[in-house]
């Protein structure tokens, strides 16, 4: 296939948007993004699901999508640089700084670290100056993480014009990129769907905030069925009611109130399964808005935090591409692809303006 397998890929990432059908797999696939499947396995399995987590389900917990878009911007502002030990080279190659498609180099990296969030692998196609292996690369482009899969054997394959996987006969086409974890749909389904669990207990308290109610009788009078049925009625349509609810009760019935709002579920155990998810996404809990019991005992500033989230949690992602990159099939012996994130520990302008001699 040799240079068609690149020139397929850097495609494909052009004609997601437009024909997000054409990457769709089977249903244990984590990466569809329609409901079929989810359908089926709930009929299956019922609401707790017992096949994968898919990347949809993931990024439906709040938590785990911030701290899947504050990894994804940070790292895309970086700059990526070809270094000679610490000098950088020039001129730069191109195509670490501008695509031949229509997507950008920053779209590039963002969804290059989305993979390695939540799959632990990503995969560019590129395209080479010559037919030699390490012939310079001229353009590069992210493969939709459906449109392309790895065998057992480790042979990586990609999707054919009519559907069927095609090896990759032609390695120089492609570069692979290695996480430094498996990825969170492998390793975190039981905190991505404790964290489901809880916003779905949420919803239904917030759709019915009054406990359960019942409405027992005092009296020896019988009431019949249907009237036992109209009273039920008209106490649920009451409860049910926006902005408050109000009903009546004849001197027969006493209204009983069993069991109490799950205050501290709602609110300690969200913010306890957002730490969780900060914990497995690799962030501290405060990144994603989520309050540390020992917040209140530690001080930091701006710069130190944005130091900590770089050397700490964007090290995670980035370091794996900068790696890959900086192999010999991607620039020659000796030199290194890094990013720049100087601009992540810049210190933030003064409010009063810069000091100035009276």
């Amino acid at each position: 296939m040799g240079i068609g397998n690149a020139l397929r890929l850097i495609q494909s990432a052009e004609d997601l948007a437009t024909n997000p059908a054409n990457y769709t797999t089977g249903i244990r696939s984590p990466w569809i993004t329609g409901n079929l499947s989810k359908i089926i396995t709930t009929d299956i399995f019922g609401e707790t699901g017992l096949g994968p987590i898919t990347r949809a389900e993931a990024m439906a917990i709040p938590a785990i999508a911030r701290g899947r878009h504050k990894l994804v911007t940070a790292i895309a502002r970086g700059v990526l640089l070809e270094l000679e030990g610490d000098t950088p080279v020039t001129p730069l190659p191109a195509w670490l700084s501008r695509t031949d498609g229509r997507t950008s180099p920053q779209h590039r990296v963002a969804w290059t670290v989305d993979d390695l969030i939540f799959s632990g692998w990503s995969l560019w196609g590129v395209a080479r100056a010559g037919s030699d292996p390490f012939d310079p690369i001229t353009d590069a482009a992210r493969a939709p993480r459906d449109s392309w899969q790895i065998t057992p054997e480790g042979v990586v394959q990609i999707k054919g014009a009519t559907g069927d996987w095609e090896d990759v006969e032609d390695e120089s086409t492609v570069i692979l990129i290695p996480g430094f974890h498996e990825g969170l749909l492998e390793f975190g389904t039981r905190t991505i769907r404790a964290a489901r669990n809880l916003e779905e207990t949420a919803a239904a308290q917030a759709s019915n905030p009054i406990p359960a109610v019942e409405l027992h009788q005092t009296t020896d009078d019988e009431m019949t069925d249907d009237e036992i049925d109209a009273l039920v009625d008209a106490w649920t349509e009451a409860i049910q009611q926006s902005g408050g609810a109000v009903a009546y009760t004849p001197k027969s019935i006493e209204v009983r109130v069993h069991g109490t709002n799950a205050t501290d579920l709602l609110i300690q155990g969200r913010n306890a399964a957002a730490i969780d998810a900060a914990r497995i996404v690799g962030l501290p809990a405060t990144t994603i808005d989520a309050s540390n019991v020992n917040s209140t005992l530690t001080y930091e500033t701006t710069q130190g935090r944005n130091l900590e989230f770089q050397d700490d949690s964007i090290s995670l992602y980035a370091d794996p591409i900068a790696a890959r990159l900086s192999m010999d099939d991607v620039c020659p012996p000796s030199h290194r692809v890094a990013f720049d994130f100087s601009a992540l520990t810049a210190l933030a302008p003064s409010a009063t303006g810069p000091n100035r001699q009276d």
